[in-house]
């Protein structure tokens, strides 16, 4: 169970080590739906960062790379 409640008004970035996730890191698979593609990007950048509204996407993300899930708000500005 997390111990980040999803909020609507947030963002949320997975971050590993010094750098964040870029770029989705989903596609839709025909028949399957949205899966993990295997293959990340990463910046420095926080204005680059892939982000997602949906919490379960950032856990999935999190569980199957590590990382840590940070919570940005809507500006795109830390919490």
């Amino acid at each position: 169970m997390s111990s980040i409640k999803e909020n609507k008004d947030k963002r949320y970035v997975v971050k590993m080590g010094t750098v964040f996730v870029a770029g989705n890191p989903f596609e839709w698979t025909s028949g399957l739906g949205l899966e993990l593609t295997h293959e990340l990007r990463f910046t420095d950048e926080i204005t680059s960062v892939w982000y997602t509204e949906d919490l379960e996407e950032a856990e999935l993300v999190s569980n199957e790379y590590g990382g840590e899930i940070h919570v940005l708000n809507i500006g795109l500005e830390p919490a």
